[in-house]
């Protein structure tokens, strides 16, 4: 076995570093800052009994379910117990047969404390029940099991009033009551059951989410219930209703409408709890992308009318010191104690008990089979046998998770795959719907790391890697910082140098699951079971590490020109070249100068190349680069006027045909006369009474074709055409306008881009078949027809039918930003002799580029004489070692650079003078010259708004919150206009889009500034302990007595005034009052 002594030094290193998303504080008058769980915990429900907290929470589809969660402070969380292993073991349980239960399962439990015994009641959508557990001991069990009749009781609550009834408060949008019996195991009978709130969202505003998610309780005297909203427009909202009787008329106000200072996500949904201090605490959450939903502690208050406030959603006001985490690594030693969950027998005995006690922060997805996974086989590790074949991770049993957490997670995994067989894959997932993973795959007898992207909807292996070794490491890394929302993945042969493998996956929260992103261990089969793996330890980070190494290209060539749209972390390249082309060379170059670039050429066209990077036996990145000989078929349009048995001009509709016009090559076709009129059914007897062109082919290729037109429009009333395959429509193709612009230009039908949609491609088999198009509006020209397989966006190149003459071209980006250096490259075409030396020429606007340097396009291509003198003007005389010849060599890349200031112009840089030298022969050719025009963009200033952005969506929803009045937890008048006039005066900056950063800025701090004012002028609450003497008793109230009638036109006002409790300058009734009821409570 590994040595695992550092697993547990980095687990007590978790504890004091405040992992996950939690800070640790150095001392008790530091108070905790929100999310207390940076980590999916949602529908969160918390109680306390005597000094300790109790907290449940969804856990839908892994098991085992609902877990129990401790604390003593409200801010540190420990897992003590789960209510259940399994629920129930059907298909959807079992991922039997194709089905699943992801995102559904336990949803939104309510627990409660009453007489002795703990309550804990939620339904389950995929098996249509509500069930009550409950149990003396929490935290060990044994539970009992009770189910409701009546089916699903959506988002409940349970509550035990006064008087001995007992209720469940639920639904969605419609809030209902319904009356348990007194033992609440069951519907009582003729009990209540009613409507109490009919439109519950209604306080929040319409449309969006219905109120949801109830929480009810009885605070002195009054009935409580809380919801999530989320109305159209707005974000998620904290809604509150109270009425004096559980049946009674409810009023509703927003309790809380805020987000955070780190996501404007609204922060909501969840119960309320006290202190054993008498202060008040909700227990929310809030949405926060691929991590999942997080709970925030937020303080509360009581307004003098017995409405709940809520405070600053970013800090719970509890002065804490982090010594728990919600996650821990792992070195797979078996746990003393069973867990103490309600256990559901099943037939099969994959349910049994078999004597391996996991850590609680695990979970399986779906319910897992105890015969197929143990801690006692080889102790000390985690074994996972293959019971079953599955399709992928999402199918596959006992696949183990626990939570992923931000701003930044990693997993790292230690695992003996000795064990494996043909078809089995074992490893670490970022698991969710869109999962990623980075794993073993067996295939035969050879093993190889893989990492599978499932983002798409199915598994794409993005790498593969040889593996000549039996213990490998492997790592997932979570980046959710600023809802960035993306894992990498990396593999080490010893645990101490790392590589990455793969592509990046973009990790989504997608509803089917329902669920944040979770660490998986994962061991499954696709064609033999009883294969197995050891997990040695489980190793948690909380900072990204990623490789130790840079593993990839710098540079990858295809003869000497580098690849169109290289990315050193884009392992697949596919380029197409014309039938009979002599295989390209590759040639490449690593970022690390110690790494080794093997490189396998393509011997063929078509074929593949592949160049393997690799650093100290680890196989660090493999780019492939495939080159495909597209079919092609080029026909010109005009040969339709011949009316022949293989092109043909066909009917007339409204005086509307197409005809012979002059095009940009010899002659086109019009659909015409340019009067306006359109033609826009595509039905049969539509089509039949149109003017059609036909097209008779041999495809001697099948396959899956893009059609190109070269083609003019006259504006967007004449820029659409119908397409068909075999006299059968295909699709419209609109908005060609945006591509021709009134020129002719070459426009993809089938691409939808540049302006053009409604296009799709043809599928095509081999032999026969006739192309048609149909007028649909007027003025529509065709000169060339282009039908292809690649799908190249690049335009078409027309075959010649004349010999092709040397040219010296060159290639350049058509735009450039201001101030940016760029190449242009030079390459000679169309030499079928032996060019060993060239004198070039080029010119350029000196007014608009800055010429840097030039070099060869490979070590074989030697500058000899560089002159620059003159402005505007280089000369170049060049030797190519070896020689170049055939249909395009690139040999030379010129540095540019745009002069400084130069914006929203165009430049030209060309080829006036291009000698080439033929060796042996010694003669001189005189090559066509070239020539580009470079559009340089315009200098753009990003200002950037987003921290105003937050700071509005904050202030206003303090805004909104906040009560006007004098009693205390309210506001002033002039305090809340005055914020309100500061948040439009930011919203006027924020919606100019002329704003400078500046202004922005400004803004933002007045905002800030004003925010700040408007929380110092919250009233608060007044002492009532007039005598100071530390308790509020009938002394207290005598004094108020006694100063009765005075106000601030009194003699002895400096005195009295100790009585004026709401500061109204006078003592009246309301001041008593108000010391009477402090000594009541």
């Amino acid at each position: 076995m590994v040595k695992k002594i550092y697993v547990i030094v980095f687990i007590f290193t978790l504890l004091v570093g405040a992992l996950p998303g939690i800070s640790a504080y150095a001392d008790s008058t530091t108070t905790a800052k929100n999310p207390i769980i940076w980590a999916d915990v949602p529908d969160v429900d918390v109680i306390r009994v005597n000094d300790t907290y109790y907290m449940t929470s969804t856990t839908m589809h892994v098991n085992p379910g609902v877990p129990i969660m401790k604390s003593k402070d409200l801010v540190n969380w420990e897992i003590v117990n789960y209510v259940y292993d399994i629920l129930a073991a059907n298909d959807k349980q079992t991922l039997s047969n194709g089905q699943s239960l992801y995102g559904q399962g336990s949803w939104a439990s309510s627990i409660r404390y009453h007489n002795g015994k703990f309550y804990i009641v939620f339904a389950s959508n995929d098996i249509g029940k509500t069930y009550i557990f409950q149990t003396t001991d929490i935290e060990k069990g044994p539970w009992e099991k009770f189910e409701l009749a009546g089916g699903v009781y959506h988002d409940m609550s349970l509550l035990f009033d006064d008087d001995g009834r007992v209720y469940l408060v639920y639904g969605a949008g419609t809030i209902k009551v319904i009356e348990l019996t007194s033992d609440a195991t069951a519907i009582k009978e003729g009990g209540m059951n009613k409507t109490i709130i009919q439109n519950a969202s209604a306080p929040g505003g319409t449309g969006g989410l219905g109120a949801e998610g109830s929480h009810i309780y009885k605070i002195n005297g009054k009935y409580y219930i809380f919801n999530i909203s989320w109305p159209s427009g707005s974000i998620r909202t904290e809604l509150v209703h109270r009425a004096d009787a559980i049946d009674g008329t409810y009023e509703g106000k927003i309790a809380l409408r805020s987000g955070s200072n780190s996501n404007s996500a609204g922060v909501a949904q969840g119960g309320i709890v006290q202190a054993p201090d008498g202060k008040w605490y909700g227990v929310l959450f809030q949405d926060y992308g691929s991590v999942g939903r997080i709970p925030y502690i937020v303080p509360m208050t009581w307004s003098q009318d017995g409405w709940p406030v809520f405070g600053d959603v970013n800090d719970t006001g509890i002065p804490a010191e982090l010594s728990k985490s919600w996650v821990s690594s792992d070195n797979f030693d078996q746990r003393t104690d069973k867990v103490g969950a309600y256990h559901t027998e099943v037939a099969s005995g994959e349910n049994d008990y078999n004597g391996s006690n996991l850590g609680l922060v695990w979970q399986w997805n779906h319910n897992p089979d105890n015969r197929y996974w143990s801690l006692t086989d080889r102790p000390g590790y985690l074994r996972l046998t293959t019971g079953r074949t599955s399709t992928s991770i999402l199918n596959a049993r006992n696949t183990l998770t626990q939570r992923t957490f931000g701003p930044e997670s990693s997993g790292t995994i230690a695992i003996d795959v000795s064990h494996m067989k043909d078809g089995d894959y074992a490893g670490i997932a970022a698991f969710q719907q869109n999962y990623g993973f980075v794993g073993v795959k067996m295939s035969g007898t050879t093993k190889s790391v893989v990492m599978v992207n499932g983002s798409s909807g199915s598994a794409v292996e993005a790498a593969s890697i040889p593996l000549a070794q039996d213990i490998v490491y492997l790592r997932t890394e979570l980046d959710y910082k600023n809802r960035t929302d993306k894992a990498y993945f990396y593999y080490s042969l010893d645990g101490v140098r790392w590589a990455s493998i793969g592509n990046t996956l973009q990790m989504a929260y997608t509803i089917p699951h329902f669920m944040g992103y979770r660490f998986g261990l994962f061991n499954y089969a696709t064609k033999t079971t009883g294969g197995y793996v050891d997990f040695d330890s489980f190793k948690i980070d909380d900072k990204l590490s990623g490789s130790n190494f840079d593993t990839n290209l710098k540079y990858l060539q295809v003869n000497g020109t580098q690849v169109s749209g290289f990315n050193p972390s884009i392992y697949n390249y596919s380029i197409d070249l014309p039938a009979g082309s002599v295989p390209p060379q590759i040639t490449a170059t690593a970022n690390d100068p110690g790494a080794t670039v093997s490189i396998t050429q393509a011997t063929t066209v078509p074929g593949t190349a592949s160049v393997t990077v690799s650093r100290d036996g680890l196989q660090t990145a493999v780019y492939t680069i495939q080159f495909n000989t597209p079919a092609v078929v080029a026909i010109e349009a005009e040969t339709a006027a011949d009316n022949s048995v293989n092109a043909y001009v066909y009917g007339n509709a409204n005086g509307h045909t197409w005809s012979l016009v002059d095009g940009q090559s010899t002659k086109a076709m019009l659909f015409g006369p340019d009067n306006g009129y359109a033609q826009s059914g595509t039905d049969a007897a539509s089509l039949a009474a149109d003017s059609k062109l036909g097209y008779k082919i041999n495809f001697a290729t099948a396959g899956t074709y893009n059609v190109w037109v070269l083609t003019k429009t006259p504006d967007f009333n004449g820029d659409s055409v119908h397409v068909g395959l075999d006299n059968q429509y295909k699709f419209t193709a609109n908005g060609i306008h945006g591509v021709s612009g009134g020129q002719f230009k070459w426009a993809n039908l089938s691409g939808n881009n540049g302006g053009v949609f409604g296009g799709a491609t043809l599928s095509v088999t081999a032999g026969v078949h006739e192309l048609n198009f149909w007028g649909r509006e007027d003025g529509f020209i065709i000169d060339r027809i282009y039908l292809t397989t690649s799908d190249a966006t690049t335009d078409p190149v027309w075959p010649s039918v004349e010999p092709k003459v040397p040219a010296a071209s060159l290639t350049a980006d058509s735009s450039v930003k201001p101030g940016s250096s760029f190449t242009v490259g030079v390459s000679l075409d169309n030499l079928k002799q032996s060019v060993y030396a060239q004198d070039l020429t080029l010119t350029y606007d000196a007014n608009v580029f800055d010429y840097v340097s030039t070099v060869g396009a490979n070590n074989n291509i030697q500058v000899v004489t560089e002159d620059k003198a003159t402005a505007g003007k280089v000369r170049l005389i060049t030797a190519n070692i070896g020689g170049v010849s055939g249909t395009s060599t690139p040999v030379l890349n010129l540095t540019f650079k745009v002069k400084a200031g130069v914006q929203n112009t165009t430049g030209t840089i060309a080829t006036t003078q291009a000698k080439l030298g033929v060796a042996p022969e010694g003669t001189v050719i005189q090559a066509e010259l070239s020539s580009k025009s470079i559009a340089i963009g315009k200098i753009e200033v990003v200002v950037d708004k987003t921290a105003l952005t937050t700071a509005i969506t904050n202030a206003q929803g303090l805004y909104d919150a906040a009560v006007v009045g004098t009693l205390p937890g309210q506001y002033p008048q002039a305090a809340k206009d005055a914020l309100g006039v500061a948040i439009n005066t930011a919203k006027a900056v924020k919606d100019n889009s002329s704003a400078t950063q500046a202004q922005v800025d400004s803004a933002t701090a007045a905002l800030a500034s004003a925010v700040d004012t408007f929380k110092a002028a919250v009233i608060k609450e007044v002492s009532a302990d007039l005598n100071k003497d530390g308790v509020v008793d009938v002394g207290d109230l005598a004094m108020a007595a006694y100063y009765y009638g005075k106000d601030s036109a009194s003699a002895d006002w400096a005195a009295a005034k100790i009585a004026d409790m709401n500061n109204d300058n006078k003592i009246d009734i309301t001041d008593l009052a108000y010391v009477a009821t402090k000594i009541v409570n």
